[in-house]
């Protein structure tokens, strides 16, 4: 697949060429915005790393929010010798998250009502750092397919966030400015990546404290709060 760049600056660029207009497009991450998962996602990870006798450092874990699968296997293969190769790590973990998901997962109760509000006159999308087969799973058991004009997962990409690529992908796509589009994430490296790629973003505290989302254009405790208004605001 072809790779994409774009400079820390990209933004600063596309804003001076493309002036703020209205909002076309609404970018949703998955894991912690559309989907309670987060904590699901830790609990798989402790049980596969315990299999192996690794006890993560409980400082090392929120960086994990918002990696590929790829990302979160190379830090532990690095920092605590995971001994296995990826293959077995994905596989695993696919496994055991897949188990978890059937059983428990549920999406956010504010979702529905967002896609509501802004289904008339908006494009919707979905950039995921999950793979393809477990984001399939998730938009079949909440019916969530006709939602979502475009889905991006980690296996569409060659770089996943922090790089602007999962979300230039999407835009593209969308066939859509990135100044037309707003990004709705939990996570800092999302964060980056939604700005690095020109779009506005907007940072819901569900995964992260408040003070550690700063970088997003604007800061929410819910998707409830997420209104026309707000998204006026970013103009």
């Amino acid at each position: 697949m072809a790779a994409v760049h774009a400079s820390p600056d990209m933004k600063t660029q596309i804003d001076s060429e493309n002036p703020k207009g209205r909002i076309r497009a609404i970018i949703l991450d998955m894991d912690g915005v559309v989907i309670d998962s987060e904590p699901l996602h830790c609990e798989t990870e402790k049980r596969l790393f315990a299999e192996y006798g690794i006890v993560i450092e409980p400082n090392d874990w929120p960086q994990f929010k918002g990696l590929t699968p790829g990302a979160v296997f190379e830090f532990v293969r690095v920092k605590y010798g995971f001994p296995e190769p990826f293959d077995v790590f994905h596989t695993k973990k696919d496994r055991y998250l897949a188990e978890r998901y059937e059983l428990e997962l549920g999406l956010f109760p504010d979702f529905l009502p967002l896609v509501e509000r802004f289904r008339e006159g908006h494009l919707f999308a979905l950039t995921t750092s999950t793979h393809r087969t477990l984001t399939d799973l998730v938009l079949t058991k909440f019916g969530l397919r006709d939602i979502f004009q475009v889905v991006v997962t980690s296996d569409d990409v060659a770089r996943g966030k922090p790089d602007p690529e999962p979300y230039l992908r999407t835009i593209k796509a969308l066939q859509v400015q990135p100044s037309e589009c707003v990004v709705i994430e939990d996570s800092i490296h999302g964060i980056r990546s939604a700005r690095s790629a020109g779009a506005w973003c907007v940072a819901v505290a569900t995964s992260f404290p408040r003070e550690a989302l700063g970088l997003a254009d604007l800061v929410v405790d819910n998707l409830a709060s997420i209104t026309a208004g707000a998204l006026s605001s970013l103009r």
